[in-house]
């Protein structure tokens, strides 16, 4: 039998009745609280000698800051520019969402067992960098609005009703002894999102309904196989949508990334659509960035690693230099929207980049600068476009062809760069608007660069 006959979608409608929900997975919270140093708020039991989940995930969304602040932010660590200049590194920039229910099991995480919930409309969040419906990923923090909700069980309500004093939203209760976090959220949906689409199978089942696991990734096959779910990657084979109870379905997606409504399709240009595995962002396992990481959290371990910065003078390989990996992994953050929030993610990367090879230049053998960190600070910032056009020099040339003569000149841009970096902090205004008509005019440059790598070079204006 037919439904009734959906309206046009726009847009904005369907933003608003897209609404974003993240759970706090209790497994990554013990992990983060035993990582942080906060394992003060990790309750046992003495009687079954094991972890009180409950007790812990309570503890730490009431009685801490580091999940959610006093002022309702989530993800306040990822707040790139805070942390240009500290000792850290952000690998995993963003926050996940699921749409309009919660997270089905698969081979990253299983949710059946969380207790706590955040909502949002997705009209209300900035920085939206992949927007499908089985992991929405927003870059860096997000303050909650008086639109969302926040679940948690009932008597952490009023504890974290009296720690966020300013928060504007809804602190709603339920009790998980009688029940699941995933009945929970439908019900708050229900009430406080009636507007929200209903998420479907071919069939016309709402696939955040029924749980497909058990809680341990223990699936129903035969469930996972109806319903047509892919529980290895987390996302249904066929999505569509209902307007509204008894409305025609809509399609929305089918597998990875292919989408199918129109008011879809205008809200995702620009965006990412797929696994965070396939995501711009996925640097964590890249062998580079794992060295940026190491040298960013622990300056002094630089050392180990002179192959892959311009610290010492000697024969660099561009392949192995992390400051040229790093401009080629922000080169395809940039070709996405400037909303998605990966321009600033790229800024924040190169900066780091450029601050160890600095570092790497300028620090002593205690793996310390005999500069305070703020001066370091202005002298990156003022000049990042110096910078910029350096490592763009630096990139450019490793598409020159692998002969005597190119290496020579990719070895003296690594000179020039490092010579660049040893004088910036004594004379870098006269020697950056000169550097590249100096440099091959001083004795050392035996000649002008051969034709082909002068049209090779990025122009710098």
């Amino acid at each position: 039998m037919k439904g009734k006959e959906n309206k046009e979608i726009t847009a904005t409608d369907f933003t608003n009745r897209i609404i974003l929900v993240h759970p706090l997975q209790p497994n990554s919270i013990l992990d983060l609280l035993f990582k942080i140093g906060k394992d003060h708020l990790i309750a046992f039991n003495s009687e079954t000698d094991s972890f009180d989940v409950s007790k812990t995930i309570q503890n730490a969304i009431t009685q801490d800051d580091t999940l959610l602040t006093n002022d309702a932010i989530i993800g306040s660590h990822l707040a790139f520019s805070a942390h240009q200049y500290t000792h850290s590194f952000v690998d995993r920039p963003h926050v996940h969402w699921w749409w309009n229910g919660l997270f089905q099991a698969n081979s990253g995480g299983d949710w059946e067992h969380s207790l706590v919930a955040f909502f949002e409309p997705l009209s209300a969040v900035d920085n939206v960098m992949g927007c499908a419906p089985y992991d929405t990923m927003t870059m860096g923090p997000h303050q909650f609005t008086k639109e969302s909700c926040i679940l948690v069980p009932d008597e952490s309500v009023e504890p974290l009703r009296a720690r966020l004093q300013s928060y504007p939203g809804k602190i709603i209760g339920f009790d998980p002894s009688k029940e699941t976090l995933r009945s929970a959220i439908n019900r708050v949906l229900e009430v406080h999102y009636p507007k929200a689409f209903i998420m479907t199978d071919k069939k016309g089942h709402n696939i955040n309904e029924l749980a497909l696991s058990g809680g341990d990734n223990n699936f129903n096959p035969s469930q996972v196989r109806e319903r047509n779910y892919n529980s290895v990657k987390g996302y249904f084979e066929d999505v569509f949508i209902r307007s509204e109870e008894g409305a025609d379905l809509i399609p929305l997606m089918q597998g990875e990334k292919t989408l199918l409504m129109p008011a879809y399709q205008t809200y995702a240009q620009g965006r990412f659509v797929g696994l965070h595995s396939h995501s711009p962002t996925d640097i964590e396992s890249d062998r580079l960035m794992k060295i940026l990481r190491t040298v960013s959290v622990s300056p002094n371990k630089l050392p180990q690693f002179k192959p892959n910065f311009v610290g010492q003078e000697g024969v660099r390989n561009l392949n192995e230099l992390v400051l040229v990996r790093t401009f080629t992994i922000c080169q395809k953050l940039m070709e996405y929207s400037s909303e998605t929030g990966l321009h600033s993610y790229a800024q924040y990367l190169l900066k780091k980049s450029f601050l160890a090879d600095f570092r790497s230049v300028h620090q002593g053998q205690d793996g310390q600068m005999n500069m305070p960190v703020s001066e370091v600070q202005s002298l990156i910032d003022n000049h990042y476009k110096q910078l910029l056009r350096r490592v763009e020099t630096l990139a450019n040339a490793l598409e020159l062809p692998n002969d005597a003569e190119c290496n020579h000149y990719k070895q003296q841009m690594v000179d020039e760069y490092r010579l660049f970096l040893e004088n910036l902090p004594n004379s870098v205004h006269r020697f950056s608007n000169a550097t590249t008509q100096t440099f091959y005019s001083k004795p050392e440059a035996d000649s002008a660069p051969p034709q082909e790598i002068q049209n090779a070079r990025v122009e710098m204006k």
